[in-house]
């Protein structure tokens, strides 16, 4: 059992992942931590992380972990700091709700009223509350969407408000 005596930043965990390299990343409200034999490495918005509430985690093709917080998403870059990940639209700065990674390495982040899709090439794909609404290839059965996860064929499965 790890709670903030262990060294973790609050006892409110709120994402787990368990890296290809074999850490263990903790999101909490107060910022993330890593475990690794023991020991407990926190970062905090002092380090990099655009809010201290983390959302999800999730980790690249190439071993990048990507933090979403109440404040849009960051990446880990150079073993200690934390990066904002500036998607280029207006609901960049948004809460993320969710994180997963495609069969081809490209990453979905699930936000407030968006869905944002990095690609490999590092372009970013976006469908917002409007583009939902009006597109009809996209087919989403609420404009609120919640959590995401890609299976072994690459299709994505969107959680949503209404199922």
């Amino acid at each position: 059992m790890f709670t903030v005596a262990s060294g973790l930043p609050s006892n409110n965990v709120t994402a787990v992942l368990y890296s290809s390299s074999g850490m263990l990343w903790l999101g909490t409200d107060r910022g993330v931590c890593s475990v690794s034999s023991g020991v407990f490495t926190a970062s905090t918005t002092e380090d990099g992380l655009p809010a201290a509430a983390i959302t999800a985690l999730a980790e690249g093709s190439a071993g990048t972990l990507y933090a979403g917080t109440e404040r849009g998403i960051a990446q880990r870059i150079d073993g200690k700091s934390w990066e904002p990940v500036n998607d280029t639209h207006e609901f960049a700065r948004r809460r993320v709700l969710d994180i997963a990674r495609d069969t081809d390495g490209s990453l979905w982040f699930v936000k407030e009223n968006a869905l944002s899709h990095y690609r490999t090439d590092r372009t970013w794909e976006m469908f917002h509350k409007d583009l939902l609404q009006a597109n009809t290839k996209v087919g989403f059965l609420s404009l609120y969407l919640l959590s995401i996860a890609v299976d072994r064929a690459g299709t994505k499965w969107i959680g949503t408000t209404a199922g």
